[in-house]
């Protein structure tokens, strides 16, 4: 859900104009015709949103599922190996497997608080129209008196960030007399004041998602899943009536068929030419395809031990074949819905800022507010007059990623607050369950598949969570030039944890088929087990 409203606007909007395959070239023109390139960054997003990702998670609730409830082994990522190795899983090698599931969902879950946590910060400031909502709200030479006693503070941090940084280049902390540089301090500031109010955001939701989790599946965290879930529909049926209904629609349906069409071709993609040494320069960035798609891969893969143990543990009665068309129909529906709705908005947006001008210097705030005649499929308006429409355009290419979704929702005139305010509820839910849903899958996996693990262990990892995305988080204190230098590294390490579950999840799905063969009664449990371990270097010891 946090990734959801973090990149359901920015997503299509960066596929639109960065150094790819499909927006610019690296001197800036354009590669496609407008329209054409903004269907490639719908369906590049939908790529990355679509059957690729879900069907990791098919694999593994799927096969959990059925060996728990069927078979009684307890509801831990091991189980999955069990048609494979049989009773060795309760072994070094299946916890192992448990270890690897714990730390690959726990890094999945920090790096959604981190993005939740710069769009919740980005909403409240939005809302506040202050640049900081701790401390002081802003900080320059008028209200200085309120804020010195921190200058020796600051000028650590200052000395803290690296000499060659782009920062300390452009800055000076004091002049040639020694003098403090006033502008120079109250950007380190702000800057600490945005890092301590994320801080705050984390602290403030951990202990909120404790409650949840100590409350149980049934109570806490059902209930908050339900509201997340009412709200967003509430958010995207809003903007599907308020914008261009027909567009939306339209580009829904046309996007669907782009997807099908393309689907293979862009499955294979993987950057031979842009990654090589031979690489033309008007190609593609050679850090798209890892910031892009594999970063995605890596955070898919992790969220497979949370999101498997999910389903498996709502899919106790039904089918293989329920269970299948469950999770790989309607959650990518809805995927596909929320892109369609909330970047279809952003590209007609930016699109429109294009045609009327409206360019990163506008009054300040790349925006202005355009009145222009709406081109209707009738030939005429009302009574023959033809109908003219005013709203606020946004350059949201120029906006930060986390202010574009607020862009987007605050076009809509009175009703704009109103949304932001819908949409900041929603994100603090959100990262609430996202939380405690992580906490509550690592306590039952290192618990060894206990269904209601106690409520101390509980605790102790979601104050773990919090405690993790606090201190990568507070690095990006340590860098001006790159405040999300920890979350970086945190995704970096997501795709890390990614590499090694990719063959865990191909031995998943052969331990699949095997597991259905012997419910055939075309194997007998054991025949086909793996019997040696790669480790079993055959040497007995006598003594």
């Amino acid at each position: 859900g946090v990734g959801l409203f973090f990149y359901g606007v920015a997503e299509p909007i960066w596929h639109y104009v960065d150094v790819n395959r499909y927006g610019h070239q690296w001197n800036g023109t354009e590669r496609l015709p407008d329209n054409e390139r903004a269907q490639a960054a719908m369906n590049l997003t939908w790529f990355h949103w679509g059957l690729h990702g879900w069907v990791v998670y098919a694999v593994v609730g799927v096969l959990l599922a059925f060996l728990h409830f069927r078979k009684g082994l307890p509801m831990t990522i091991k189980t999955c190996f069990y048609p494979l190795i049989g009773e060795r899983i309760y072994g070094f090698w299946g916890d192992f497997v448990d270890s690897v599931s714990i730390v690959a969902t726990t890094m999945g879950v920090c790096t959604s608080l981190g993005l939740g946590v710069f769009q919740i910060n980005a909403g409240i400031r939005k809302l506040t129209g202050y640049p900081n909502w701790i401390k002081l709200s802003y900080y320059n030479a008028e209200n200085f008196g309120e804020w010195s006693d921190r200058v020796d503070s600051l000028r650590d941090y200052y000395l803290d960030y690296p000499v060659d940084s782009a920062f300390r280049k452009a800055h000076n902390f004091t002049d040639e007399n020694g003098d403090l540089i006033i502008g120079t301090a109250s950007k380190i500031a702000s800057f600490v004041d945005t890092n301590d109010e994320q801080i705050l955001i984390i602290w403030l939701i951990t202990l909120v998602a404790t409650f949840s989790v100590a409350s149980g599946l049934q109570v806490g965290i059902q209930s908050l899943s339900m509201i997340c879930l009412y709200l967003g529909m509430f958010l995207m049926m809003v903007i599907l009536l308020m914008d261009d209904t027909w567009y939306i629609m339209n580009l829904y349906t046309q996007s669907l068929g782009y997807y099908l069409w393309d689907f293979l071709r862009i499955s294979f993609y993987s950057a031979a030419f842009a990654q090589s040494d031979h690489g033309a320069r008007e190609g593609e960035a050679s850090w798209y395809m890892s910031g892009w798609t594999i970063f995605y891969w890596g955070w898919w893969i992790a969220f497979a031990p949370f999101v498997g143990i999910f389903f498996a543990r709502i899919s106790k009665g039904r089918t293989i074949r329920q269970f299948l068309n469950g999770t790989m129909t309607l959650p990518i529906a809805y995927n596909f819905a929320w892109m369609a709705t909330f970047g279809g908005a952003g590209l007609k947006m930016e699109m429109a800022a294009d045609k009327f001008g409206v360019t990163c210097d506008t009054n300040g705030f790349a925006r202005a507010n355009v009145c222009r005649v709406v081109e209707r499929m009738r030939p005429s308006g009302y009574g023959g007059n033809p109908e003219v429409f005013c709203s606020t355009l946004t350059k949201l290419s120029c906006r930060g990623t986390t202010d574009m979704i607020f862009d987007v929702l605050y076009q809509y005139a009175d009703l704009g607050p109103f949304m932001g305010v819908i949409c900041l509820i929603s994100l603090i839910l959100y990262f609430i369950t996202s939380s405690d849903s992580g906490s509550l899958v690592d306590d039952i996996v290192s618990a060894n598949g206990i269904e209601e693990p106690p409520v101390v262990q509980r605790v102790y990892w979601a104050f773990t969570e919090g405690a993790a995305a606090t201190a990568l988080l507070y690095q990006g204190r340590l860098n001006y030039d790159a405040p999300d230098a920890g979350l970086r590294a945190l995704q970096s390490a997501s795709i890390c944890v990614g590499l090694p579950y990719t063959f865990l999840i191909c031995f998943m799905c052969v331990s699949l088929w095997r597991a259905l063969q012997y419910e055939r009664g075309e194997l007998k449990w054991g025949e086909s087990q793996f019997k040696h371990s790669i480790l079993d270097v055959g040497v007995t010891a006598y003594g």
